[in-house]
């Protein structure tokens, strides 16, 4: 079957950055409320049940966002503006309307059912019935949905105002400076590394080899560092943009930042070239995609000798397996010469 295609393609997006200890607060409170994922962050299980006790106040409110998934409106609300401080993104919440404020919290669920959103933040019931039916397999949303609609606008208000700001003065305040620097000194990296990248080749890198594509809605692509929900990439969306929350680069979390310290990925990509073996695996993936049994045939090692090879180049992203087959992540071939010359040339010392 032949086709033709006239649909079109995402003529152009921007790509930019967003810093704010807001973000980190928020997906602070959604990690300690979730106790599932925490042996799977970078911060230890022991971490989370050390942060312990809170102070009743903020237990209460805690509580209450687990209950309700709050922080996801709190994530959605700081979406409406690149926010500097607690006190600036409080204010903007009070001069919101109450369908204002709802309709903003909620998270966006394409085109199809925005209307429907409309009609449920005016406290329409079966508008709220049919979006927490449209969200039922998903883990926050339906919770979510029925919650902030049947909510007044000063329970809502309320709510964020205290969980903010003692989650701030118990949490975020003790270590604000270091978190701060921490999290600009990541963006600075990344604005330099995408100079000197192609927008398709700094998703794929900043993504960890992710395909992702934006679509011909998306209009802007934000990058927002986080340190508390490390390893994981943070998804979401909002008309004509998309989100992500990703993890700051292991050199940016040292006790004292040390410009001689070569990013992580750059030296795990090095290492994984720097083998007569694995480049020639790299090459035979290169010019066609190939199974095990296919790499086994043609190389002359050992399956569990290949399969560890192979193993190295993943964890570079310098491969991927799809459906069984390797592939080469194309759009990252020669990156780790970008992130040399970023490591040279942005990483001055002595005698600079």
């Amino acid at each position: 079957m032949k086709f033709f295609d006239t649909t079109l393609k995402n003529q152009g997006y921007e790509i930019g950055f967003q810093v704010s200890l807001l973000h980190e607060a928020a997906l602070g409170i959604a990690a300690v409320t979730y106790p599932d994922i925490h042996q799977t962050l970078d911060k230890e299980h022991l971490y989370w049940e050390q942060a312990r006790p809170f102070s009743k106040g903020l237990q209460v409110e805690l509580d209450f966002a687990e209950q309700h998934n709050t922080w996801k409106l709190i994530l959605d609300l700081l979406h409406r503006d690149d926010f500097k401080s607690l006190d600036q993104f409080l204010s903007y919440l009070t001069d919101l309307t109450e369908e204002e404020l709802k309709y903003y919290a909620l998270p966006y669920l394409g085109p199809r059912l925005e209307a429907i959103k409309q009609k449920a933040v005016q406290g329409d019931k079966q508008a709220i019935a049919e979006l927490t039916e449209q969200c039922g397999n998903h883990p926050f949303f339906p919770k979510l949905m029925a919650f902030t609609c049947e909510q007044s606008q000063a329970n809502l208000l309320n709510h964020i105002d205290r969980l903010l700001r003692s989650w701030f003065d118990e949490v975020i305040k003790v270590n604000a400076t270091n978190l701060e620097q921490i999290l600009q000194q990541d963006r600075a990296e990344k604005e330099q590394m995408l100079v000197q990248l192609t927008d398709q080749q700094f998703i794929k890198w900043i993504l960890a080899g992710s395909n992702y594509s934006p679509d011909s809605s998306v209009t802007k692509v934000c990058f927002i560092p986080q340190v508390i929900y490390r390893p994981w990439v943070i998804q979401t969306e909002q008309e004509g943009m998309q989100i992500f929350y990703y993890p700051v680069s292991d050199q940016h979390l040292l006790d004292h930042y040390d410009r001689y310290q070569p990013a992580f990925s750059m030296v795990q990509r090095y290492k994984a070239l720097a083998d007569e073996n694995r480049l020639r695996l790299v090459k035979l993936i290169y010019e066609n995609s190939r199974t095990l049994k296919e790499l086994t045939d043609l190389v002359n090692l050992g399956k569990t000798t290949i399969h560890h090879h192979l193993a190295l180049l993943r964890s570079a992203r310098i491969i991927r397996l799809v459906d069984r087959r390797y592939v080469i992540n194309k759009d990252l071939i020669g990156i780790e010469s970008e992130q040399l010359l970023y490591y040279l040339e942005n990483n001055k010392g002595v005698g600079e």
